[in-house]
């Protein structure tokens, strides 16, 4: 498994379970390819996803999260990458 598939499969998992999750991924290439993979680990769930690049930190948010609801500081807060 590739650090691309690795880091994929933690972010979506976490989505999953807490509707969003973020990682900080310095590398613009290992970024896309970490959210082109989310993206279709959420197709093929048959789960709606929304993918951001923020600086350095990749967000992935399921389009039925409560966050979306939530004011811009409040989701900021809840974005920042963890690791």
């Amino acid at each position: 498994m590739t650090a691309v598939e690795r880091t994929a499969q933690a972010l979506w998992r976490q989505a999953l379970h807490e509707e969003q999750a973020a990682r900080t991924i310095a590398d613009d290439r290992e970024a896309a390819a970490v959210r082109k993979r989310m993206r279709g680990l959420a197709r093929a769930a048959s789960v709606g996803v929304r993918t951001a690049r923020l600086g350095t930190t990749v967000v992935v948010v399921r389009v039925d999260a409560a966050v979306w609801h939530e004011s811009a500081a409040t989701m900021r807060r809840k974005l920042a990458p963890q690791d």
